[in-house]
C-alpha cells in the first residue's frame, strides 16, 4: 500500500529532475506527539526540580524527581479550550495560571487522555479565559528508572543519576511539547543534597549553598528541542583542559577516571578549532563534557556532552568528535521528525570520521578512513533489522522512534549515503560549502528531509543522485554501503 508519506516524497524526488523544484508538502504524521504546535507554541521552560539520591527504587510515593515547571506559552489560534503537554507516567499535583510577577492568579482544571503505549498521556489543560499570551506553573513528580532516567548505585559503577530524552523521553521526567520541532530556552534549578553535583544543558550561571543541600542554576540561552535537556548528578569533580574545555568525571566507583578525563579532553582540545574552522563559530559558550559510567557511546547536550566513560579503542576519540559535531549538526540545526534523524547523525559522523583521522591520536594508534568505514559497513551486514526499517526516511507512524534510533541506519547507512553525495559534488571541499549552506539556512530550526533534497537540488541542478534507492526503498542487505566502500577503496573491494 503506498501511504500519503511516500506519495508525497515521490512527488518531491519528481519535481527535483526539474531545473526549479517546487516545494511538496510532506504530512505530519512522524511527530510523537500529542501537542498541537499550531495551537500553542512555548517559548520558554524554567524548570526546579529536586533530585533524590537516597532512594534505591523511587516510587509514586517517593520519586526521583519532584518539583516544578513555568511554561511560557503563546495560542496561536483562537476558541482552543485546552493546551495539551507531553508526559509520561508523571504524577500532576496542579497546574496554575500564574501573573507576570509570578503569583498564582487560580487553579487551572487538567486531567490525563487516554495512554498510548508508545506515547504516553497527554497532560490536556483547560485554558478558558486565560490571556493569549502567559505563563502556567505544573507541579509534579517522576519516579521512573529506565525510560528517562537512569539512576546506578554500586561499588562498580559510583552513585550517580543521568537523564537521556532522546528521542521522545523528555516526558517521562516533566511536561513539555516533546518533539524537535518544538524548540525553546530552558532554565533549569537543580537542588541535591550534599555533597553530589549538578552539571546541566546550557551555561552555569550560579550554586547556591544551604545547610545540607546545593542548588545549581543553568541556563539554554539558544532554543532546543526537549530531547537535548539533560542533567548529571553525583560526585563529580572536573578537571580543565583550556578556558573553553571542562571534562568532569564522577570521583567514586572505579580507578584512573581523572586520567582518563584529562585524555578525553586534550582530544576535545584538538578536534574542537579543527571544527570550528569548518563549521564557523561555536555559539554555545563554554564546550564541557561529562564522563558517565554505565553509558553507551554519547549524548549531544548542549555545553555538556555526554561521553561514556569506559569506551576503548577508535571509539573513544570518535565519539567525542561526533559529540562535538552535534553542537552544530543537530543541536544548531535539528532533523525536524525522527524520521529525519538520518541527516543528524549522518552528516556528523561524516565529520567526526574526518577530524579523527587527521588528529595526533590517529596518527600514534593507526585509525585509518578505510578502517572505520569498513566497521560501519560491517555493522549494516550484521545487524538484522526489518526491510521496512532499513529506509534512511522511514515511516514511524504506529512505530516507537526508539527503535529507528538504536539501529544502524541513521548513523552508518547515513554515513554512506552522505559519503556517496561527496562523491557525485566532487569531493571533500565542495561538501563542506554544501554544510556550511545549510547551517546558514536552518540555523537555530530544523531540517526535514523534503527541505534537505530541495536545497541540493538548488546547489547542484545538474548531479543526479538516487534519492528513492536511499531513501525510501527497503534494502537491508548493505548493498548501497557496499557499493560506496568499494568505491572509496577499490583495493578492498568487499562483495
Amino acid at each position: 500500500m503506498v501511504t500519503l508519506q511516500c506519495l508525497s516524497l515521490f512527488l518531491l524526488l519528481l519535481e527535483c529532475h526539474s531545473a526549479n523544484p517546487r516545494p511538496v508538502y510532506l504530512p505530519d504524521i512522524n511527530d510523537h506527539t500529542f501537542s498541537d504546535l499550531t495551537e500553542y507554541k512555548v517559548h520558554h521552560y524554567a524548570i526546579n526540580i529536586t533530585v533524590n539520591m537516597d532512594v534505591q527504587q523511587a516510587t509514586k510515593s517517593t520519586p526521583r524527581i519532584s518539583g516544578t515547571v513555568v511554561v511560557n506559552y503563546r495560542r496561536l489560534k483562537r476558541k482552543i479550550s485546552a493546551f495539551r503537554l507531553d508526559t509520561i507516567s508523571l504524577k500532576i499535583k496542579g497546574v496554575y495560571l500564574l501573573n507576570n510577577e509570578g503569583g498564582v492568579i487560580r487553579r487551572l482544571k487538567s486531567r490525563f487522555d487516554t495512554e498510548d503505549k508508545i506515547l504516553g498521556q497527554a497532560l490536556s489543560i483547560k485554558m478558558a479565559n486565560t490571556p493569549e499570551q502567559g505563563r502556567i506553573l505544573i507541579k509534579f513528580s517522576s519516579w521512573l528508572n529506565g525510560l528517562g532516567i537512569y539512576y546506578h548505585n554500586s561499588r562498580r559503577t559510583g552513585h550517580y543519576m543521568y537523564l537521556l530524552a532522546q528521542p521522545i523521553s523528555a516526558r517521562a521526567w516533566f511536561p513539555c511539547q516533546d518533539t524537535n520541532r518544538a524548540k525553546a530556552t530552558v532554565s533549569l534549578n537543580i537542588t541535591v543534597d550534599k555533597p553530589f553535583t549538578a552539571v546541566a544543558a546550557g551555561q552555569h550561571l550560579v550554586t547556591e549553598d544551604g545547610n545540607t543541600t546545593r542548588s545549581f542554576h543553568y541556563y539554554v540561552t539558544i532554543p532546543i528541542s526537549p530531547y537535548l535537556i539533560g542533567i548529571v548528578v553525583g560526585n563529580l569533580d572536573f578537571v580543565d583542559i583550556t578556558s573553553e574545555i571542562r571534562v568532569w568525571y564522577n570521583t567514586d566507583g572505579g580507578n584512573n577516571r581523572e586520567a582518563n578525563a584529562k585524555k578525553v579532553g586534550e582530544m576535545a582540545n584538538e578536534f574542537f578549532p579543527k571544527l570550528k574552522n569548518i563549521l564557523g563559530p561555536y555559539v554555545w559558550g563554554r564546550y564541557d563534557v561529562v564522563m558517565i559510567p554505565m553509558f553507551v557511546g554519547g549524548m549531544e547536550i548542549p555545553n555538556m556532552n555526554y561521553v561514556e566513560a569506559s569506551l576503548l579503542g577508535y571509539e573513544k576519540p570518535l565519539t567525542v568528535a561526533h559529540e562535538m559535531v552535534h553542537s552544530w549538526v543537530g543541536n544548531l540545526i535539528t532533523a525536524r521528525y525522527s524520521s529525519d534523524l538520518w541527516i543528524n547523525e549522518g552528516f556528523t559522523e561524516y565529520l567526526a570520521i574526518n577530524v579523527l583521522i587527521t588528529s595526533k591520536e590517529a596518527e600514534s594508534q593507526g585509525y585509518s578512513e578505510k578502517f572505520i568505514y569498513n566497521t560501519h559497513l560491517m555493522s549494516t551486514r550484521l545487524q538484522v533489522i526489518n526491510a521496512s526499517m532499513s529506509m534512511l526516511y522511514p515511516n514511524l507512524t504506529n512505530i516507537d522512534p526508539r527503535s529507528y534510533l538504536s539501529s544502524y541506519v541513521p548513523y552508518s547507512k547515513a554515513l554512506f549515503f552522505v559519503k556517496d553525495l561527496e562523491i557525485r559534488i566532487g569531493g571533500q571541499e565542495n561538501m563542506y560549502n554544501f554544510i556550511r549552506i545549510l547551517l546558514s539556512k536552518y540555523a537555530y530550526g530544523n531540517i526535514g528531509t523534503d527541505d534537505f533534497i530541495r536545497t541540493f537540488a538548488e546547489e547542484f541542478p545538474s548531479i543526479y543522485v538516487p534519492w528513492d534507492e536511499w531513501l525510501s526503498e527497503p534494502e537491508n542487505t548493505g548493498k548501497l554501503e557496499s557499493a560506496v566502500y568499494n568505491e572509496l577503496f577499490p583495493s578492498d573491494s568487499i562483495e
